[in-house]
C-alpha cells in the first residue's frame, strides 16, 4: 500500500518470542519528525484555519486512495495524522483498518463491529438505535469532520447526540469553533451529517472550494 499521504511501512520482522503462526511483529515505519497533529495543537493551543484546511485536504487525498481500494481506516483523528518538516501530511495507525471485500452485488460490503475512538466515532457505529448500524467508508468522513473540529478548537470534539421519543431519528449539536469563517463552518456541518447517506464522499470534498484553495504558508 503506497501513497504520498500514507505512512510507509519499510518492512517487518517477527519478534524474538514469536512462534509459527504468531502475529507478533516489529514494523519499520517511515519516520515523521514533527510527530502527530495532536502534539502540534497541544503545543500551540489549536491549529489555525488555513493550516487545518491544508491538513484536511492532504488527509482527503489519503482517504481517497484507501476508499478507492475498498479500505476503511476506522480511526481517523489528530493523533493518527502525522507530518514532517517538509509539511507532508500522512495517515498512520492502521491497527483497526478493514478491507471491505466486494459483495455479490459488486459493491464493497458493510460492517457492524464497534471500533474506533468514541469522540470521533460515527453514530451508525456508536449507537445501536440509529436507523442503520451498517457502515462503510462514510464513517471515515464523519471522523474527519470531528478531526477538523479537534484541530480548530485544540480539544476532543464535544458532539451531543439527541434521539426523538421513538428512537428512530437522531440529530447532533456542537459548538462552533472561534475565529473561523462561515464557509469553514459550513464545510464542517456538511461533513457531520448524522445520516451517512447524506455525507459527501472524499471525491466531493476534495473539489470543495474550501479545499481547492487550501495551502500551507
Amino acid at each position: 500500500m503506497s501513497h504520498q499521504n500514507i505512512v510507509k511501512c519499510h518492512g517487518l520482522i517477527p519478534t524474538v518470542s514469536s512462534t509459527v503462526g504468531s502475529s507478533n511483529w516489529y514494523l519499520f515505519l517511515e519516520y515523521m519528525d514533527m510527530g502527530s497533529i495532536k502534539n502540534t495543537y497541544k503545543s500551540f493551543g489549536h491549529i489555525e484555519e488555513n493550516f487545518a484546511k491544508y491538513i484536511t485536504k492532504e488527509v482527503l487525498k489519503g482517504l481517497a486512495f484507501l476508499h478507492g481500494n475498498g479500505i476503511v481506516h476506522r480511526d481517523i483523528k489528530a493523533d493518527n495524522i502525522l507530518f514532517n518538516s517538509a509539511n507532508e501530511i500522512k495517515i498512520g495507525d492502521f491497527g483497526i483498518t478493514k478491507r471491505l471485500y466486494p459483495s455479490n452485488a459488486g459493491e464493497f460490503g458493510l460492517q457492524t463491529k464497534m471500533v474506533g475512538t468514541l469522540t470521533h466515532m460515527a453514530p451508525e457505529i456508536r449507537f445501536s438505535n440509529c436507523p442503520t448500524t451498517l457502515y462503510a467508508s462514510s464513517v471515515d468522513i464523519w471522523s474527519l469532520g470531528c478531526t477538523v473540529l479537534e484541530m480548530l478548537t485544540g480539544d476532543d470534539p464535544k458532539i451531543v447526540f439527541t434521539f426523538d421519543n421513538m428512537d428512530t431519528s437522531c440529530c447532533c449539536t456542537y459548538e462552533r469553533p472561534r475565529n473561523i469563517t462561515n464557509a469553514c463552518f459550513q464545510f464542517i456541518q456538511g461533513i457531520l451529517s448524522v445520516n451517512p447517506a447524506n455525507r459527501p464522499t472524499v471525491d466531493n470534498l476534495i473539489i470543495n472550494p474550501q479545499m481547492t484553495f487550501a495551502h500551507v504558508e
